[in-house]
């Protein structure tokens, strides 16, 4: 699932169509992601799968098409594929609305055929961004380990460029059960500069991946961009490990 070895700057991959053997990573248990070998600690970076079709993010009805700071927006999303918003703009509300529920149904239809068991309720986070703004900060969406939990998957799309995403094994200091992961000195910085052999996804294109350790970061936007505003939808949810329904 991972590559291994790296160079001084490693030119990134387009994530891959979404595949079976990519999808069954979604339904492992976070230990799946956890290799001990040598007396050494990593987390798997599977990197992302992008989703077959183009999903173009325009801008909301209601969006600026100017803006000084993040506007941002969450929507609870149930397993009937409801959206309630969180927030209390209603205009940008109802400008997403309509974005984000297809974004909804696309990914809850994946992860049906996949067999993938999510638990409920799901989030999505619809951004309006100025692009000066856009964050290169690597993070991981999910950094607690509980061996036994699902490893979660994250969905994301987005206008100009899509995130960037690791898929090289990520070296911890430390790895404990419920206390959160501890990069082993330097990883987060090499993949900062691009060091690190990673993904860039493309504009427009679904990508997901599994939430639990897997550290990625908003792309390098082209500064010649004439388009000011970055539209990202984000989706998180946990998974249920396959054939470890949970009881409560």
């Amino acid at each position: 699932m991972a590559a291994t070895g790296s160079s001084s700057r490693e030119v990134p991959m387009v994530p891959p169509l979404l595949s079976a053997d990519f999808a069954e990573v979604l339904r492992f248990e976070k230990r799946a992601l956890i290799d001990t070998g040598d007396g050494a600690c990593t987390v798997t970076q599977t990197g992302a799968a992008c989703l077959a079709d183009p999903f173009p993010v325009p801008v909301p009805v209601g969006g600026p098409d100017q803006l000084c700071e993040p506007l941002i927006e969450t929507f609870v999303i149930e397993a009937d594929g409801s959206c309630a918003a969180t927030g209390t703009d209603t205009e940008l509300i109802a400008g997403w609305l309509p974005i984000v529920a297809s974004m909804a149904d696309r990914v809850l239809a994946i992860m049906a055929r996949h067999r993938i068991t999510l638990r409920w309720p799901a989030y999505l986070t619809a951004s309006l961004l100025p692009i000066e703004q856009v964050t290169t900060t690597p993070h991981f969406d999910d950094d607690v380990y509980n061996e036994n939990d699902g490893v979660g998957v994250v969905a994301i799309v987005a206008s100009h460029a899509g995130p960037r995403i690791a898929c090289e094994p990520l070296g911890t200091r430390r790895l404990a059960p419920m206390l959160a992961i501890e990069p082993a000195d330097g990883v987060v910085d090499r993949f900062a500069a691009g060091a690190m052999i990673h993904q860039q996804a493309p504009a427009d294109r679904i990508v997901v991946f599994p939430g639990f350790g897997q550290i990625h970061a908003g792309p390098v936007i082209d500064d010649q961009t004439t388009d000011p505003v970055r539209r990202l939808l984000v989706f998180r949810a946990g998974t249920e490990p396959a054939g470890r329904p949970r009881s409560d």
